[in-house]
């Protein structure tokens, strides 16, 4: 698994932060697939498993990127306290190369076969060799020496949780104790219901144009159809015969008008005992206030909305406390 390191001048990083194309897959282009990933190095040692690089992995969703809303303060928080956290973006999206297929989009189909590469570039490719070297070249402090790769979490938002589920139904050797699932859809019909309203003409029309963050700059993206029933389509109820050891957490916002919490009650009830459904009350799809929001905690603002990623982070801390 091959990489490149040149990052673009308007990514922003931080100290212990580096950016890397992990090369896999194609684009419409015929040219090898890059994605765009940053990989916040851990800012401790593992005191309980000195030898051991815990990594966690962080997938956005729907015409997202790797910045969007919580990813970057996350990986932070996480790095803080000894993981390695890896973001990055999937082909279409982003940083990355175009999709595979242009009439089709960016379909779960290719974000499985994004993920596959990525984990490949976790657990058999060259991170455990960079990471040791850019520890030593820019963190003296972390005397770590990382001698295997342990991935510890797997967090994803909103489609992103779709096709992280279905990854870890076809990958099986893949070993992950702590699955997160951010706000994911339970029920595909919502999505065509949702696509319809913001245009009743996108079936007829083959698809529809959604403002996206490509190559530092916002601009107007095609979505066709087969991107769009490539998600609606998925039967979510398969998702409980993924590895029985692994526990699944679902957070969902109490004000989400994207999707409704009933969908974070049903992947609860899905994965019985190994399932947990944590609220987040206040919160939109996206862990922002609506407007007029009253701000019960003293959240701080992003964007002029109450950020409850803040929120977030500090429940999901505490569940990873234990």
């Amino acid at each position: 698994m091959d990489y490149e390191t040149v990052t673009p001048n308007y990514i922003k990083l931080e100290k212990n932060e580096l950016f890397v194309n992990v090369l896999g897959g194609q684009d419409h282009f015929g040219d090898i697939a890059k994605l765009a990933t940053i990989i916040s190095l851990p800012v401790i040692g593992n005191d309980i498993e000195p030898h051991v690089l815990k990594v966690a992995t962080l997938l956005h969703g729907h015409q997202s990127h790797k910045n969007a809303i919580y990813q970057p303060l996350l990986a932070q928080t996480l790095s803080n306290i000894g993981y390695c956290v890896i973001r990055f973006d999937f082909r279409g999206q982003g940083d990355s190369s175009p999709n595979e297929f242009k009439m089709e989009g960016r379909t779960i189909e290719q974000d499985v076969n994004d993920i596959h590469t990525i984990c490949t570039f976790i657990c058999k490719g060259p991170l455990l060799d960079l990471v040791n070297m850019k520890l030593r070249e820019h963190m003296p402090s972390n005397d770590s020496n990382y001698e295997s790769v342990c991935p510890k979490i797997m967090v994803a938002h909103s489609r992103g949780v779709l096709a992280m589920f279905e990854y870890l139904l076809a990958c099986k050797e893949f070993q992950i104790p702590l699955i997160v699932n951010c706000c994911g859809r339970f029920d595909g019909s919502g999505l065509l219901t949702r696509y319809t309203k913001i245009k009743p003409t996108w079936r007829k029309e083959g698809g529809l144009n959604i403002s996206t963050l490509r190559y530092g700059k916002y601009e107007e993206c095609w979505v066709p159809t087969p991107e769009i029933l490539s998600t609606a389509k998925v039967d979510t109820l398969k998702f409980n015969d993924i590895n029985q050891s692994f526990k699944v957490l679902s957070v969902y916002g109490s004000k989400d008008l994207v999707v409704p919490v009933e969908d974070g009650e049903k992947y609860e009830k899905l994965f019985q005992e190994r399932g947990l459904l944590l609220l987040i009350d206040g919160a939109d799809h996206n862990f922002y206030g609506l407007p007029e929001d009253p701000n019960i905690h003293k959240l701080p603002l992003k964007r002029g909305k109450v950020n409850y990623s803040i929120l977030f982070i500090s429940k999901f801390m505490k569940y990873l406390e234990g």
